[in-house]
């Protein structure tokens, strides 16, 4: 006997990452990408936010490339130096 959720949750991982995997191979600019992928993940794993950090080669700081959720725009391009966190910076 077949279990129903967990074949509805299984196509609901599938179309998440499909969505990514569209995102990725789409000819949109590379911060559309990664907010279409990050999003496509944000569903995925039920969080209420998500966020992507990279590096910025010049200073070695981190940048908040994409920042989604109630918090997002306060954390949109926020740079972290380097031995920093994000305790405190979100409130």
């Amino acid at each position: 006997m077949t279990d129903g959720s967990g074949l509805a949750e299984r196509a609901e991982t599938v179309t998440h990452l499909l969505e990514a995997a569209k995102a990725i191979n789409s000819n949109q600019d590379l911060a559309s990408v990664l907010t279409e992928v990050m999003r496509a993940a944000e569903k995925l794993v039920d969080a209420d936010a998500a966020s992507l950090l990279l590096a910025d080669e010049a200073t070695g700081d981190l940048v908040f490339s994409v920042a989604l959720g109630d918090k997002g725009d306060k954390l949109s391009q926020t740079h972290l130096p380097r031995g920093h966190g994000v305790a405190g910076r979100v409130g």
